[in-house]
């Protein structure tokens, strides 16, 4: 692995890295996370893989990501994609309708007694 550019960005409270790494295949994001969080020392949730693009041909790939100190600030300065939107957002509902049930739950059985 060789850093190619690195950036303290306080504003954002990150760190911007552009490294290049050899490999035989096409890394995977887990895995490059894995690899930044353990040689910068950063939490695995506080990092966010931008890209890894690689030429037809090579085993050479340019990863690009942005290191934060903790998940709050990396939720605070990221945009989620929509599938994760979505996701949390069913989660939510899915939430409030159990809270719902078990009121009524509790209503029928008061008004029971």
């Amino acid at each position: 692995m060789e850093i190619i550019k690195q950036i303290d960005n306080a504003l954002f409270n990150r760190k911007e890295i552009i490294i290049k790494i050899e490999n035989e295949s096409s890394p995977k994001t887990s895995e490059v996370a894995q690899t930044l969080s353990e040689k910068f020392s950063s939490p695995i949730e506080g990092v966010k893989i931008k890209s890894i693009k690689g030429n037809f041909g090579s085993n050479i790939f340019v990863i690009s990501a942005n290191l934060y100190s903790s998940k709050e600030d990396l939720d605070l300065t990221e945009t989620k994609s929509k599938k994760l939107r979505d996701a949390e957002k069913k989660a939510a509902e899915e939430e409030k309708k159990k809270a719902e049930e078990a009121a009524k739950q509790v209503n029928t059985s008061e008004s029971t007694q």
